[in-house]
């Protein structure tokens, strides 16, 4: 047995990924919380993630381990999720062209906590870029590997598409001419698209019981 077999077996995939995603998401909230404290004008209309990681209270570094933590669990996350689709007779070579951007984007997420938010083009720039572009690349192309596998359920790739939506929504307002405010809204949006694409693969991957884990 092979070391991806036996963890598949073991760990209950849908679970590792919700729980796993639910624990980034506190992170989140836990340093805008201690953030708002000190600065009640930070909100989703005026603020970026990213300021939670220079932010005062000790926000920082609670919004700067969280994303330590997320750039190791997305690679794990997605690791598992590879090896189920082609459990499930999925076309080996998809699942590994979206595994490789969903480690990018694990490696830009850790940058983004190395290279505090600062002002100009500069490292933190090129991480955002590196993690957005790396979660729109995997997401649609989960979706595609998604809906070429016939032996799993369409709401697998429609999650998947949904989350590439929001990512390249945030991208178009970041670049295009539009009002700041749209760029900072929509970025905090993404959570959204994140959040339904874990919750649908999670829950799926729960009531598929050759998927559980078998203690």
């Amino acid at each position: 047995m092979s070391f991806s077999e036996f963890v598949y077996r073991r760990i209950n995939g849908g679970f590792f990924i919700i729980f796993g995603t639910l624990v980034s998401f506190l992170f989140v909230t836990v340093a805008w919380i201690f953030y708002i404290a000190v600065d009640p004008s930070f909100s989703v209309f005026t603020h970026w993630m990213s300021d939670l990681g220079v932010g005062p209270n000790g926000s920082d570094i609670i919004h700067n381990t969280g994303l330590y933590y997320s750039s190791f669990f997305t690679i794990f996350s997605c690791l598992y999720l590879s090896f189920y689709l082609e459990q499930k007779g999925g076309i080996k070579l998809f699942n590994l062209i979206a595994l490789i951007p969903a480690i990018i984007s694990a490696i830009g997420v850790f940058f983004l906590a190395v290279f505090p938010i600062a002002p100009g083009f500069g490292p933190h720039n090129i991480a955002a870029g590196t993690f957005f572009g790396g979660i729109f690349a995997f997401s649609l192309a989960y979706g595609i590997a998604e809906y070429l596998n016939p032996k799993i359920s369409k709401w697998f790739s429609v999650s998947s598409f949904i989350s590439a939506f929001f990512i390249l929504l945030y991208l178009i307002l970041c670049i295009g001419p539009f009002p700041v405010v749209l760029a900072f809204f929509s970025e905090w949006l993404t959570l959204v698209g994140i959040g339904i694409w874990v919750s649908i693969h999670g829950i799926l991957i729960m009531r598929d019981k050759s998927a559980r884990g078998s203690g």
